[in-house]
């Protein structure tokens, strides 16, 4: 079972009955099969701020234009954003962004209550500031042109590096410790340009994002801009994400990794981002998703608080759910679409699949690599004839048909490779990228989806 996630049903109205919440027990994560192995999860986030030539924290230049931002900001802003804990939160403390908007807590609070209180890390901001409390930005020496693209994102990680180094920060990259870029101005435009972005090795060394992010409306979408306002928590928890071995889902506003780092109370772009999804969560231990039996006699509470989170698995039909409660009258629930609609609460039906393959990870990781030379992206524990392939899936789909082999009339098979175990060293040494479901495993995913 792979940990990609659909949402199934997005909202439904149900008001049922526990029958016996005795029947119910933990599910034991080890015992799932084929879950991938997660990145360490860092200790300490280092933070540094860099500017460009035509794009610093104050102004940017345009058609030779210099045009200053409305706003520019202290390096305590990045710092309650960032960094504190139980003080970033309006409806608490009273604080607000700088622009005025409502905030929910930091990026520690985010991932503080998302953990249920087992993860928060300590998150510090390299750069010094100045007597006025402005953050001594690092300029990088170069234009912000020059690192757009997937190809030269990497290049903007080691220019940071290297010249926060020059600066005598500590940049030093372990298990325990990453580096977390806040590049000057806006995000820009699509097409790859430049946007949030985590490191694809097997051990993250850093995600960056952009100082400001609001959407302009332009051809880019999020062209520099005058008004452009500091971001908010919802691109860095995102990016976070991922470097704790989380992948994008295509649900939209309802998850974290879907669109919903973009959710808002208030029109704060961001400022209350959607919840991980539970199934993640439940993987890096930080809930306990509770079994139900596979009958018709176990219902469920919709306002259980003690148990939120549920799985229902039928083998037979090869069908796997995760039922979630959400409230949206509280903490990052707040932002869900459902909110909008004026509803006050609902399930979430997942329903867990292989939408998320071995070779789309490999896929991925080469991409955001520096690599330029082939890398073998494949299974190398088992060679096996086509013949062989043929049985295993008619075992596996339990058919009757027949295998048929016909003899090639032409010389198609001249120059047909002999060998068909890929050596994949490279992929293990460049991009730390191994594969972990078997060849029975994919079958049977694959003819499950056919199936259903």
């Amino acid at each position: 079972m792979t940990v990609a996630l659909r949402i199934f049903l997005l909202h439904v109205f149900l008001i049922l009955a526990m029958a016996d919440a005795r029947a119910q027990k933990p599910v034991v994560m080890a015992e799932m099969g084929n879950l991938p192995v997660l990145p360490v999860a860092p200790d300490t986030l280092a933070v540094i701020l860099v500017e460009f030539d035509e794009v610093t924290h104050a102004w940017y230049d345009s058609a030779g234009v210099r045009i200053p931002f409305d706003r520019v900001y202290r390096w305590r802003d990045y710092y309650n954003m960032m960094a504190s804990r139980g003080y970033y939160i309006t409806e608490r403390t009273g604080v607000r962004s700088p622009e005025g908007e409502p905030v929910f807590g930091s990026l520690v609070d985010y991932f503080e209550d998302m953990s249920n209180g087992k993860y928060f890390p300590l998150v510090q901001i390299l750069n010094d500031s100045t007597p006025a409390g402005l953050p001594k930005w690092i300029p990088l020496g170069a234009p912000k042109t020059s690192y757009f693209g997937a190809q030269n994102w990497n290049k903007l990680y080691r220019h940071a590096k290297q010249h926060a180094a020059a600066r005598g920060y500590d940049v030093r990259i372990t298990p325990q410790r990453r580096l977390v870029i806040i590049y000057a101005g806006n995000r820009r435009g699509k097409g790859a340009k430049l946007f949030g972005v985590c490191d694809a090795r097997a051990l993250p060394e850093y995600f960056f994002s952009s100082e400001r992010w609001t959407f302009t409306g332009g051809a880019n979408d999020y062209d520099e801009a005058r008004h452009a306002r500091l971001s908010h928590i919802g691109p860095f928890c995102h990016e976070l994400n991922h470097m704790l071995g989380e992948h994008h889902h295509d649900v939209h506003l309802w998850d974290m990794m879907g669109n919903g780092h973009k959710n808002s109370v208030e029109a704060g772009f961001g400022n209350c981002p959607a919840p991980i999804d539970p199934w993640f969560r439940a993987q890096l231990g930080w809930l306990t998703v509770h079994e139900m039996p596979c009958n018709r006699e176990v219902e469920l509470v919709y306002g259980d608080d003690g148990r939120n989170y549920y799985l229902w698995r039928d083998p037979q039909q090869a069908v796997t759910l995760l039922f979630e409660h959400r409230r949206y009258h509280r903490g990052y629930d707040r932002g869900l679409p459902g909110r909008r609609l004026g509803e006050a609460g609902g399930l979430l039906i997942w329903k867990i699949n292989g939408g998320y393959s071995d070779l789309i990870e490999g896929i991925y990781r080469l991409l955001h690599s520096d690599e330029s030379f082939p890398v073998n992206i494949g299974n190398p524990d088992m060679e096996m004839t086509v013949m062989e392939l043929a049985e295993m899936v008619v075992e596996l789909a339990g058919s009757q048909s027949p295998i048929i082999c016909i003899e090639p009339t032409d010389d198609r098979i001249v120059d047909d490779p002999k060998v068909r175990r890929p050596d994949i060293t490279r992929a293990r040494e460049v991009l730390g990228w191994e594969p972990h479901i078997s060849v029975a495993d994919g079958l049977r995913e694959t003819i499950n989806y056919f199936r259903n």
